[in-house]
């Protein structure tokens, strides 16, 4: 059975996190490019220690469904898919 909880030495959580990004002025730009950013942020699940458990592209937004530690912030995280993706996008 799969485990529901996180536990650690003082809670037991559940938390899951919907962010949504769009894009500047809500440009509807993402169906030529959308299996780049789909690419981009596998490659930012892969290489940070939060999980992305959905992600769902429109024309001008991105929906994530996102899980991870009590010690990271959102802030953090945000910060992190942001830049790691954009950095993914401007190398190819």
């Amino acid at each position: 059975m799969k485990q529901l909880y996180k536990t650690y030495g003082h809670a037991k959580t559940n938390l899951k996190y919907h962010i949504i990004f769009s894009t500047k002025y809500r440009r509807k730009c993402l169906t030529s490019i959308h299996n780049d950013v789909i690419n981009a942020f596998k490659y930012v699940h892969a290489k940070s220690d939060f999980e992305i458990l959905k992600m769902e592209l429109d024309k001008d937004h991105i929906h994530f469904l996102l899980k991870f530690k009590l010690s990271l912030s959102i802030n953090f995280v945000v910060n992190r898919m942001k830049t790691m993706s954009t950095n993914y996008l401007y190398k190819i």
